[in-house]
């Protein structure tokens, strides 16, 4: 079975050297002896990444030995580093969410790590990393998939997924996401006559839609920092200095609103 979008298609990679010093720090600390591949938006030049995803395939089934190596990960996030929610167990629609605390003794309502890595659900670590930038430190979601073939829940077939995003996402008028998808989908299959139509997609992600979409997603941060104020208040005045008005979650969601309409203006 092949994984979600591993290979970039036509499009040029970013090598590990080519990525901020502090997305490297990220992917250090989330993917200790883990050893992940870079996937999604964030793996390509030129592009604007809203987060960060990363995919690991671990071939081996000594479910104690992972679970060892995960409890380390935690236990030693750099404290620049917030630890957001760990799925792991259960089943692929129905995942357990465990908390730092809960990693780090092994143990979820009398579920051990080592049972619930053994269990047919997705498995994924989510961090927010700390990237500055010259507008201040920006504050980008990370997540790791942790992909056990023959263990872990099948992703499902991609184009059909791909599918069902775009009619969703074309449905809520998300034009970008909508792009996204589509650009997924053909770089999925690479077809020589897809090129042209690629490479036009690509232009509103590495274009101005793309660059306001990072700021979309950087609300959404602002949001899943609710039980860390201090991120929080962070993340704000980031986006207060980005968009020139004091920015709150009083008013989030009028923020989120007018880069949605900007972001859609753009785009043909």
């Amino acid at each position: 079975m092949k994984l979600y979008a591993l290979l970039a298609g036509a499009l040029a990679s970013k090598k590990h050297k080519d990525l901020p010093p502090d997305i490297r720090k990220g992917i250090k600390a989330i993917a200790r002896q883990l050893h992940p591949k870079l996937v999604g938006t964030a793996r390509y030049k030129k592009a604007f990444f809203a987060d960060v995803d990363l995919m690991t395939t671990v071939k081996s089934k000594n479910f104690a030995g992972i679970a060892a190596k995960l409890q380390e990960i935690v236990k030693n996030l750099p404290e620049s580093m917030y630890f957001s929610d760990f799925k792991c167990g259960g089943t692929k629609s129905r995942g357990r969410h465990w908390s730092k605390r809960q990693v780090i003794a092994g143990t979820l309502k009398g579920l051990s790590l080592e049972e619930a890595l053994s269990q047919p659900a997705i498995t994924k670590m989510d961090l927010v990393v700390p990237v500055k930038t010259k507008q201040g430190t920006r504050l980008v979601e990370m997540t790791n998939f942790i992909y056990m073939p023959g263990v872990s829940a099948p992703f499902g077939n991609f184009l059909l997924e791909m599918k069902k995003d775009i009619d969703k996402y074309s449905k809520a008028s998300k034009k970008l996401k909508v792009i996204k998808r589509k650009l997924s989908a053909l770089l999925w299959t690479d077809k020589k006559k897809d090129q042209r139509e690629i490479n036009k997609l690509f232009e509103y992600v590495k274009g101005k839609p793309g660059k306001l979409g990072t700021y979309l997603a950087d609300c959404e941060v602002a949001r899943l920092l609710v039980k860390n104020k201090q991120l929080q208040t962070q993340q704000l005045a980031y986006l207060s200095k980005i968009r020139g008005e004091k920015v709150t979650m009083r008013n989030l969601k009028r923020v989120e609103t007018e880069l949605s309409k900007e972001i859609n203006e753009l785009i043909d």
